[in-house]
């Protein structure tokens, strides 16, 4: 993301220590995931929109709008309302003649 690679790791300890789903660390460029809260396994559609949250916090970050990155209101409304765009999404066939990356991208959960 803008120039830079983020790694993605499951890590139940440092999502815990944050008491949270997820953790971005802006400075180290990692997103931390977990896949259970307090021996509670985390379902896959959360997972998915916690990593999304924690992406948007990158994105906010990288672009200099800290203020936006704090809010989680806005992280978190924002990052269900992307899950849910792009987890639900449907295209006719006509989105074919936009090629096929564009094609699959649209179409990533059929």
């Amino acid at each position: 993301m803008f120039g830079s690679t983020i790694t993605v790791e499951l890590n139940n300890t440092e999502c815990n220590k944050e008491d949270g789903y997820g953790v971005a660390r802006f400075k180290s460029n990692i997103i931390y995931l977990s896949n259970e809260a307090h021996g509670n396994p985390i379902d896959k559609t959360e997972i998915e929109s916690t990593f999304m949250h924690e992406v948007i916090h990158f994105i906010f970050t990288k672009l200099g709008y800290d203020e936006l990155s704090d809010d989680e209101k806005l992280v978190k409304q924002f990052s269900k309302a992307l899950h849910q765009v792009l987890t639900t999404q449907e295209f006719t066939d006509e989105c074919e003649s936009l090629g096929p990356d564009t094609a699959m991208l649209m179409n990533n959960r059929k």
